[in-house]
């Protein structure tokens, strides 16, 4: 939550554990843990964190995205599939 608030400025009305994710194990032994937060709006955004805009898509459009190669960050990706694995894709 500390995240969104500070690099979106949006306050999450829900959170919902994903579950844990390694990354690399070869790399970094430790988990990362995933997300999905349901928010009414972005406020501004931190740019000091390589952050150049917020965009709003449907759950149907970046799951597209990862499907084409638009998106290619694993984390993201990750979330995606857990999230709809959870029945949140609705």
């Amino acid at each position: 939550a500390k995240e969104l608030t500070e690099e979106l400025g949006a306050e999450p009305r829900e959170l919902i554990e994903l579950g844990a994710l390694h990354p690399d194990t070869g790399i970094l032994a430790q988990a990362a843990v995933l997300y999905a937060a349901r928010i009414d709006e972005v406020g501004k955004v931190e740019r000091g964190e390589g952050i150049r805009r917020a965009r709003a898509f449907t759950f149907t459009e970046a799951e597209r995205m990862a499907a084409s190669g638009a998106v290619t960050d694993a984390f993201t990706i990750a979330a995606l599939f857990r999230a709809r694995q959870a029945d949140l894709a609705s």
